[in-house]
């Protein structure tokens, strides 16, 4: 069975690839997808890039589907919110809620 990548779906590739290398992606497509076009200063992107790298290293309930959905629905903030908020809360995590009027 052949299956045919969304573009979403290659963001989210490029996301992780780029999270898990510690890094941020260097698509502007990608940039914008995960909201790193919303952040008001170079902290705001540290601490966004934080928050993505808990979500791919450390969150085994992640679904790569449900985050593709999230992110074509425009709901990619509500998605990390409901995520985050009924876990135990990184620093990130508590960054991302208290700042969540910005990316939603």
């Amino acid at each position: 069975m052949h299956i045919v990548k969304t573009m979403t779906s290659k963001l989210v590739d490029m996301m992780s690839r780029a999270a898990l290398g510690d890094e941020f992606p260097d698509d502007e497509q990608c940039l914008r997808a995960f909201l790193f076009d919303r952040c008001r200063s170079e902290e705001d992107l540290t601490n966004l890039l934080g928050l993505y790298i808990g979500l791919f290293k450390l969150h085994p309930e992640y679904k790569k589907d449900e985050l593709i959905l999230a992110i074509d629905s425009r709901q990619l903030a509500r998605y990390l919110l409901a995520l985050h908020s009924d876990l135990h809360q990184s620093f990130y995590s508590k960054w991302f809620i208290q700042n969540i009027e910005r990316f939603e």
